[in-house]
């Protein structure tokens, strides 16, 4: 899968070790349950490790990738951006109005975090990441460092939260949509 991106980009080929940001940054997705998605976050990322590839997951849920020695960077950890979204949800609450309009502005404040704790790492040669509804942090990053952004899309997230969920933001989730899928390499 990474091999013509290896020869155009000059990146270290197979058996070198390619240095991969996997970002799976969808609160709803945990590494460690026994879910669809966690079974396949977890399989990706031990295929990864078998080609020699042992990619840094970055999610917002934390936890660890059991039989792995691979790095999970939690990046849910604001305490800030916690309690602004529990004051946010209350003030919704008391007004008498729907609380998804916290969890959409703290899943995109997010974004912030991801992109910190992204640069605060020794460097990637590539950005892979299961697509979430409100992330963005990681093609950000990709495109400052320049180098490929990979978009792993398993469903159109803002037709099927309008479908099954809230959703407040449409417009704001569809913008990044539209961007991550336009500029995905």
């Amino acid at each position: 899968m990474f091999a013509g991106v290896c020869k155009r980009s000059g990146m270290r080929s197979r058996g070198q070790g390619m240095r991969i940001a996997y970002i799976c940054a969808d609160r709803g997705v945990s590494v460690e349950a026994n879910t669809g998605s966690a079974i396949h976050v977890r399989e990706m990322v031990r295929a990864l490790v078998g080609r020699g590839d042992p990619p840094t997951v970055f999610s917002a849920t934390g936890g660890r990738i059991a039989g792995t020695e691979v790095r999970v960077v939690d990046i849910s950890g604001d305490p800030m951006l916690a309690e602004l979204r529990a004051r946010t949800a209350k003030a919704l609450r008391a007004t008498g109005r729907d609380v998804a309009r916290a969890a959409e502005a703290y899943s995109l404040l997010l974004n912030q975090t991801l992109l910190d704790r992204l640069t605060a790492s020794e460097g990637f040669d590539l950005v892979y990441e299961r697509h979430s509804l409100w992330s963005l942090a990681g093609l950000q990053y990709a495109r400052r460092e320049k180098i490929p952004f990979f978009l792993e899309v398993n469903a159109p997230l803002v037709d099927q939260q309008r479908a099954y969920r809230e959703l407040e933001f449409e417009e704001a989730a569809t913008a990044v949509e539209a961007l991550l899928f336009e500029e995905a390499d």
